[in-house]
């Protein structure tokens, strides 16, 4: 599946790089064979970056979910991993 999304419809994220968590945005899901793909823009040390991820929980969560889910609530995370990944 591959989608690009308008500026005014990006999602604000956070994407895992090198080990930290930053603030950014969703450009778009990009298919790489069996496997999804996430286009993001975010800073760091006071630079904006664009970069493709997997998109996969491990690398980059929706920030409106990742503050409201309690980490011990997995039905809800469930939910959540199925909602946005498909899993």
């Amino acid at each position: 599946m591959n989608r690009v999304y308008d500026p005014a419809d990006r999602s604000e994220i956070q994407v895992l790089i090198e080990g930290t968590w930053y603030e950014g945005d969703l450009h778009a899901w990009q298919a790489r064979g069996d496997e999804q793909w996430a286009s993001v823009s975010y800073s760091r040390d006071h630079q904006n970056y664009v970069d493709t991820v997997p998109a996969d929980p491990g690398s980059v969560t929706l920030n409106v979910y990742a503050d409201v889910i309690p980490e011990d609530d997995t039905s809800a995370v469930d939910s959540f991993a199925r909602a946005v990944w498909g899993a």
